[in-house]
């Protein structure tokens, strides 16, 4: 049997993320209403969520979300396969959102300059303002959290859509 000692294990529910979720709440989840109203004014009708590792996987909540409650299109694609498989449709009526949390993985940049040269609406949610991810999008969210911040943003994207 395994004997963990449960007082020398951070299980990520600390006062870090309180204050993760206030933040995320009062700052980000407002500026991901901004996108979506942008999204509206440019009849978006398709998203495709760039990601890797766990951004990846906040990108997939996102997806299974607009799945589940909205008629909007929304895929969830790795960095690599978005660039080298890049989706037929990829236009003025798509937007690309590149999650990274350091904004340092070249394949999500590089989903967005893409998106970004075939007029699609881009977005780039990362750890912080000044990642390198957020001069490849027109729209940057800096969720500055470690433990919420990507799932969160990502999510709402998906569920303001409804």
């Amino acid at each position: 049997m395994l004997d963990i000692d449960k007082s020398t294990v951070d299980f990520l529910v600390t006062e870090n993320m309180v204050q993760e979720v206030e933040k995320v709440l009062s700052h980000d989840v407002p500026l991901v209403h901004t996108i979506v109203e942008e999204m509206v004014k440019r009849d978006i009708d398709r998203i495709y969520f760039v990601a890797c590792g766990s951004p990846l996987n906040a990108a997939q909540t996102a997806k299974h979300l607009a799945d589940r409650f909205s008629d909007l299109q929304v895929y969830a694609i790795s960095g690599w396969e978005f660039c080298d498989n890049t989706p037929y449709r990829l236009d003025d009526r798509c937007a690309v959102i590149g999650v990274s949390d350091y904004g340092k993985t070249e394949e999500v940049i590089k989903a967005l300059e893409l998106g970004r040269a075939c007029g699609a609406l881009t977005a780039a949610f990362t750890k912080r303002a000044d990642s390198p991810i957020t001069s490849a999008a027109e729209f940057s969210i800096d969720y500055q959290a470690d433990c919420i911040g990507k799932f969160t943003c990502c999510s709402a994207t998906a569920w303001c859509w409804r």
